[in-house]
């Protein structure tokens, strides 16, 4: 049987909700947030968990990213962004 209570304290579910939570109530954290998932796309010879795990950030932040209008133009960059580095590997 599934444990709603368990699958709320799981560290990864935990984890998803303090990210939208920070980025839904604050503002200047989403923007922190976004400069720090660029600078991980950015890197060089990073390893591929990490940027992983930076795409895996946008695609949860994409709903409050499309409600700023400010990142709408961000969004369509990030997409093709995602396009090049899907066909390089």
């Amino acid at each position: 049987m599934l444990d709603v209570y368990e699958d709320a304290l799981t560290p990864n579910t935990a984890a998803h909700t303090l990210l939208l939570m920070a980025a839904a109530k604050r503002p200047e954290a989403l923007q922190k947030m976004m400069d720090f998932i660029i600078q991980v796309l950015n890197t060089p010879n990073l390893e591929p968990q990490h940027k992983s795990g930076a795409m895996h950030m946008i695609v949860l932040l994409r709903e409050i990213l499309l409600q700023v209008n400010t990142w709408h133009v961000f969004d369509c960059l990030l997409m093709r962004t995602i396009l090049v580095i899907g066909r390089s590997h």
